[in-house]
């Protein structure tokens, strides 16, 4: 026990860092000291210029992508465990009508897979690790956004999507197609032809990103409304499900299959996160009610801030 809040406190003064700029940016949004559109601005920097930098500067720089086994696996993975938990959300919200079902079983099958394990794994990874924790951190958002602007966009709009809706959608993302570019060029041994300057180049530009990802990421919880009608039972249950018995699950097979420390760290992370943000984008863009979308961002995230630390300690524990 006492290992265990040794290891707690540790992570938590880690993660405060982190959970602090976020901090920062709920207040400048409550108070309008930035803008919504300010916001927005930002939140474009990190997804059209800081992100695509961080993702070649760590693809093409010193850590490759050839020292990741079967690196297609996590994608797929990532898209596994989406469709399980759209399907698990839907049958276990019986108890609310159509439209609330939808965006619950949005709530439980998409994570934040890519803004806040980044900013996890800058907190808690060591210098040294950090590249590659970030590689494998992409890989899974690689499995993330074509479900997101497909799938993500029919549960939460009543509306199916056409082929070349997906297509437009999710080939306007960047850092999707920075991805595949950088895992393109190294699967064709090109990245030996990137300049070095470029590369630094594009190390120093990322190295922003997740202070503004945080930043950007609290600004949006900001705009939520909390004065709705309100799910206590459908937010408990998201919460019980996504914070607590995914990791646990995930801690569980790790402690059995026992993987590498740092991929066990990326595994735990994925599935200890609260839900994708994006989710109240694509709701407010369709004209669709999101007060339990809303909610249930707020609360997830909220209750993460205990979950998370002790998740990651349970981790540290199992490999001291």
């Amino acid at each position: 026990m006492e290992l265990f809040l040794e290891s707690f406190f540790v992570v938590g003064k880690a993660l405060l860092r982190i959970f602090f700029l976020g901090l920062a940016g709920f207040f400048l949004s409550r108070f309008d000291w930035i803008s919504e559109e300010g916001f927005d601005d930002v939140s474009k920097i990190v997804i059209y210029f800081t992100l695509p930098a961080l993702i070649f500067s760590n693809f093409l720089g010193s850590s490759q992508l050839g020292g990741i086994r079967a690196w297609w696996v996590y994608p797929l993975g990532m898209a596994s465990l989406i469709g399980f938990g759209v399907i698990l959300g839907l049958v276990v919200s019986y108890f609310l009508e159509w439209p609330e079902r939808r965006q619950f079983g949005a709530l439980l099958g998409f994570p934040n897979t890519g803004y806040l394990p980044l900013a996890l794994a800058a907190a808690l990874v060591g210098q040294v690790d950090q590249a590659r924790a970030f590689q494998l951190i992409f890989l899974f958002t690689l499995g993330m956004v074509p479900n997101l602007w497909s799938t993500g966009i029919a549960l939460i709009s009543g509306k199916m999507v056409n082929a070349w809706q997906f297509v437009k959608n999710t080939f306007s993302s960047p850092p999707f197609i920075a991805i595949l570019i950088s895992i393109g060029m190294v699967i064709l041994g090109w990245e030996g032809y990137v300049p070095d300057l470029a590369i630094d180049t594009a190390s120093y530009a990322g190295d922003i990103t997740v202070p503004l990802i945080m930043i950007v990421l609290g600004g949006m919880l900001a705009r939520v409304d909390g004065e709705a009608r309100s799910y206590p039972l459908a937010i408990s249950m998201l919460v019980l499900i996504k914070l607590v018995i995914y990791p646990l699950v995930a801690l569980g097979g790790i402690f059995f299959f026992r993987p590498p420390e740092l991929l066990a760290f990326v595994l735990l992370v994925e599935a200890a996160t609260p839900p994708a943000t994006n989710l109240v984008v694509v709701g407010s863009h369709y004209g669709t009610d999101v007060d339990l979308l809303n909610q249930g961002l707020v609360y997830s995230y909220l209750a993460s801030m205990i979950t998370i630390p002790v998740f990651v300690s349970l981790l540290r524990l199992i490999y001291s």
